[in-house]
């Protein structure tokens, strides 16, 4: 099912987008199932990242399951297409596994900041697993501060327990009723710009939440594999001090629709290669 004209018109308005379809029950078990797996095969991990990566990344996951293909389904791709053009590339996949009766949160924050993509034009879709709902903590946005394109600055909240992250963005700056919670069934997602100020609040129920973002970026933008001392220089305009360099010199990239358009993305980067 495609996007509305409203919907188009309301994701580059406010920034994110809660489409009308639903994971077909299916492909919503098969990522469960994957889920499963991946629980299962690396005992012990918490924040399980880089999922597309086949070498497991750098916490040299287990995989058995094809997460790219997970996620990629066609409606999901014609959806990104109507809002990022023809030419797509996967370049990330996170998973969130909150546990239940949790007590810290995720401050608010823009995940473009974090990442060597220029111009920033990413998006990612949130697929929930099993509901994601405000006593869960759900994602919540702050509407329409993705259209300036900047970058926000931050305020050092070390030592407060209740902060997940060192640094976040002041409530001070945005007006509160443009926040809006992110309220999902299983099996529906929801889809963001990677400029957005975003966050979430605890898990304050008794239920795990589980949710996974994947990562798209369109291809008329590059992935700047060597730019670990930029995006450390990125930071500091916006943080108290240089967080740690970022390397992203083996992030792979997968074309999932269409051409290369800007010609500078490498293709080969990070693809892990059998023996």
């Amino acid at each position: 099912m495609p996007l509305t004209q409203e919907q188009v018109s309301s994701y580059f308005r406010d920034g994110f987008v809660v489409p009308d379809w639903r994971m077909p029950p299916a492909a919503l078990e098969r990522l469960r199932q994957a889920y499963r797996n991946l629980i299962d095969d690396n005992p012990g991990q918490t924040y399980l990242t880089t999922l597309h990566r086949k070498d497991g990344g750098l916490q040299a996951l287990n995989l058995r399951d094809d997460w790219v293909a997970l996620v990629t389904l066609p409606e999901v791709l014609d959806m990104l297409e109507q809002l990022m053009g023809p030419d797509i590339c996967l370049w990330d996949q996170t998973l969130f596994d909150k546990p239940p009766r949790q007590t810290q949160k995720i401050g608010w924050h823009q995940d473009g900041l974090y990442w060597p993509i220029r111009p920033v034009q990413t998006t990612a879709v949130w697929m929930s697993l099993d509901g994601s709902t405000r006593e869960k903590g759900c994602l919540k946005v702050v509407r329409g501060t993705h259209r300036d394109r900047v970058f926000y600055a931050h305020v050092d909240c070390t030592g407060d327990d209740t902060e997940a992250f060192e640094v976040v963005i002041p409530d001070s700056i945005f007006d509160p009723s443009d926040v809006v919670d992110i309220e999902l069934e299983a099996g529906q997602i929801s889809i963001h710009d990677g400029m957005i100020i975003h966050g979430s609040a605890p898990n304050r129920s008794n239920e795990l939440r589980v949710g996974l973002a994947s990562r798209f970026m369109a291809t008329t933008s590059w992935f700047d594999h060597d730019a670990g001392d930029a995006v450390d220089a990125q930071y500091l305009p916006y943080f108290p001090h240089a967080p740690g360099r970022r390397y992203w010199a083996d992030s792979p990239l997968y074309l999932v629709r269409g051409t290369d358009a800007c010609g500078r993305n490498d293709w080969n980067a990070g693809h892990f290669r059998s023996p």
